[in-house]
């Protein structure tokens, strides 16, 4: 995935670090909850993933490593979606750390991954060309 700048940013994360790519997030109240909110776009990879069975996967880091926080299959209309030029939305509950890795992993990956030791955050699929600052 390629983190694009969301529209109404408040935060610019890891800005100036080499090693990670800048990730612009909203903070905003969702149903009574701080979330951050992030905008990314699907890579070649992620399309064919996603197109031949793969699933959505955000890596956090936790004490132990870096774990999946969320894997889900997608559903058909979010399919749809991604081919016609969708985004994905993440949003992350409260001040936790972004995730060090976001994006969709084959099928055969999938069937190898661990469970989830805990979803700490959601993930969504639309085609809302506002939602893109610049």
């Amino acid at each position: 995935m390629i983190p694009l700048r969301i529209n109404g940013a408040t935060r610019a994360l890891a800005k100036g670090q080499k090693e990670f790519l800048t990730l612009h997030v909203r903070d905003e109240i969702v149903y009574g909850v701080p979330m951050m909110t992030s905008l990314w776009e699907l890579s070649p990879k992620d399309l064919a993933n996603a197109l031949n069975g793969g699933q959505l996967c955000v890596m956090f880091m936790f004490a132990d490593g870096p774990m999946p926080a969320l894997l889900r299959k997608m559903a058909v209309a979010e399919l749809v979606c991604l081919h016609k030029g969708g985004r994905c939305i993440i949003s992350i509950p409260g001040d936790n750390h972004p995730p060090v890795w976001f994006g969709i992993i084959s099928a055969e990956e999938a069937a190898q991954c661990l469970t989830p030791k805990a979803v700490l955050c959601a993930v969504g699929v639309q085609h809302a060309p506002e939602l893109i600052d610049g």
